[in-house]
């Protein structure tokens, strides 16, 4: 009984050996086919993104967001004050709302060095982004009724800079 039981259990193996092979290179090959679909997908994204930079070369950028206590202060203070080349980004939640292609947006903000906080300063200088967070500057000056002319000053500043680097906080 033990020696049938035995073979009945060789005979099952064998016949679902087969299935499990054939799972396995299915398995295996769709996975290769997708690691070099989204490497390819990946790479014509950074190509279009560099082609991106290139179209928008020394374009000044001002990104603030739909944070409700400084929203009203940067569009009423901020915005008019700043110079008409600036193209204006506003981050209604996470959707950028600006005239560029939203997925190249996303893609600049989330490669923000200067993680402190909107509103972000942004410069494209020789294909790559220069930024800045003006988030410190602009609420001393909204939470202390500061004047905003040192704020201004700091915005403007940035967008001019010569040496195209951030100045210092």
């Amino acid at each position: 009984m033990r020696y049938a039981r035995g073979i009945l259990y060789v005979i099952y193996f064998l016949m679902y050996l087969p299935v499990v092979i054939l799972g396995v290179m299915i398995l295996s090959v769709s996975l290769l086919w997708r690691a070099f679909h989204d490497g390819q997908d990946d790479r014509l994204f950074r190509n279009e993104y560099q082609e991106f930079l290139q179209s928008i070369e020394g374009k000044s950028l001002f990104c603030y967001n739909n944070n409700t206590r400084s929203q009203l202060f940067i569009e009423t203070i901020v915005l008019p004050a700043l110079s008409p080349e600036v193209s204006i980004i506003f981050l209604n939640g996470r959707i950028p709302e600006s005239g560029f292609s939203r997925r190249f947006i996303s893609h600049m903000l989330y490669d923000i060095n200067d993680r402190t906080g909107f509103p972000y300063l942004l410069k494209v200088v020789n294909g790559e982004i220069l930024d800045q967070s003006v988030n410190n500057g602009l609420f001393n000056t909204f939470n202390q009724n500061k004047a905003p002319d040192q704020l201004l000053q700091k915005i403007n500043a940035f967008y001019l800079c010569p040496e195209h680097q951030a100045i210092s906080s």
